[in-house]
Protein backbone atom coordinates (compact mmCIF):
# COMPACT_ATOMS: atom_id res chain seq x y z
CA UNK A 1 0.00 0.00 0.00
CA UNK A 2 1.55 3.02 -0.91
CA UNK A 3 -0.49 5.53 1.32
CA UNK A 4 -3.81 6.76 2.30
CA UNK A 5 -6.28 7.30 -0.29
CA UNK A 6 -9.19 10.23 -0.20
CA UNK A 7 -11.20 7.57 -2.39
CA UNK A 8 -12.40 3.91 -2.13
CA UNK A 9 -9.80 2.44 -4.53
CA UNK A 10 -11.96 -1.15 -4.28
CA UNK A 11 -8.92 -3.57 -4.68
CA UNK A 12 -9.03 -6.82 -2.57
CA UNK A 13 -7.34 -6.28 0.57
CA UNK A 14 -9.18 -2.93 1.32
CA UNK A 15 -10.73 -3.14 4.56
CA UNK A 16 -14.13 -2.68 3.03
CA UNK A 17 -13.09 -4.93 -0.20
CA UNK A 18 -14.75 -2.43 -2.66
CA UNK A 19 -17.97 -1.49 -1.06
CA UNK A 20 -18.68 2.39 -0.42
CA UNK A 21 -16.99 3.82 3.25
CA UNK A 22 -19.13 3.44 5.31
CA UNK A 23 -19.98 5.59 9.09
CA UNK A 24 -20.03 3.25 11.59
CA UNK A 25 -22.11 5.74 13.68
CA UNK A 26 -25.80 5.30 13.99
CA UNK A 27 -27.95 8.15 13.29
CA UNK A 28 -31.27 8.15 14.85
CA UNK A 29 -34.48 9.97 13.85
CA UNK A 30 -36.02 11.42 16.36
CA UNK A 31 -38.65 13.70 16.97
CA UNK A 32 -38.25 17.76 17.17
CA UNK A 33 -38.34 18.45 20.66
CA UNK A 34 -37.31 15.26 22.32
CA UNK A 35 -35.18 15.99 25.50
CA UNK A 36 -32.32 14.32 26.79
CA UNK A 37 -34.25 12.38 29.21
CA UNK A 38 -36.51 11.13 26.59
CA UNK A 39 -34.27 10.13 24.18
CA UNK A 40 -32.68 8.04 26.84
CA UNK A 41 -35.88 6.37 27.99
CA UNK A 42 -36.56 5.51 24.47
CA UNK A 43 -33.39 4.25 23.62
CA UNK A 44 -32.46 2.40 27.28
CA UNK A 45 -35.76 1.64 28.62
CA UNK A 46 -34.36 -0.87 31.39
CA UNK A 47 -31.38 0.92 32.94
CA UNK A 48 -31.37 3.83 34.90
CA UNK A 49 -30.43 6.97 34.05
CA UNK A 50 -28.96 7.85 37.41
CA UNK A 51 -26.16 5.02 36.06
CA UNK A 52 -24.94 6.78 33.19
CA UNK A 53 -23.14 10.28 32.36
CA UNK A 54 -24.92 11.53 29.25
CA UNK A 55 -23.19 14.32 27.07
CA UNK A 56 -24.29 16.38 23.89
CA UNK A 57 -21.65 17.88 21.81
CA UNK A 58 -19.09 16.69 24.50
CA UNK A 59 -20.14 18.41 27.08
CA UNK A 60 -22.31 17.40 30.49
CA UNK A 61 -26.35 18.80 29.57
CA UNK A 62 -29.11 18.42 32.08
CA UNK A 63 -31.95 16.18 31.48
CA UNK A 64 -34.19 18.86 29.94
CA UNK A 65 -31.96 19.44 27.28
CA UNK A 66 -33.44 19.92 23.84
CA UNK A 67 -31.89 17.92 20.86
CA UNK A 68 -31.02 19.20 17.97
CA UNK A 69 -30.37 18.32 14.10
CA UNK A 70 -26.78 17.77 14.40
CA UNK A 71 -26.44 17.21 17.77
CA UNK A 72 -23.92 14.22 18.88
CA UNK A 73 -24.83 12.35 22.49
CA UNK A 74 -23.00 9.76 24.13
CA UNK A 75 -24.23 8.08 26.99
CA UNK A 76 -21.16 6.62 28.95
CA UNK A 77 -21.97 4.25 32.27
CA UNK A 78 -20.68 5.92 35.57
CA UNK A 79 -19.73 2.34 37.04
CA UNK A 80 -18.50 -0.79 35.18
CA UNK A 81 -19.12 -3.80 37.05
CA UNK A 82 -17.64 -7.08 37.04
CA UNK A 83 -13.80 -6.73 37.72
CA UNK A 84 -13.17 -9.01 40.86
CA UNK A 85 -9.99 -7.17 42.76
Amino acid sequence: MDGLASHQTGKTGDITAGLPPKDYVDYPYIAENTTVEQFFTIKMSSQNAEDYTIRVNRQPVSRDYVLRDGDRITITPTKIEGAAV
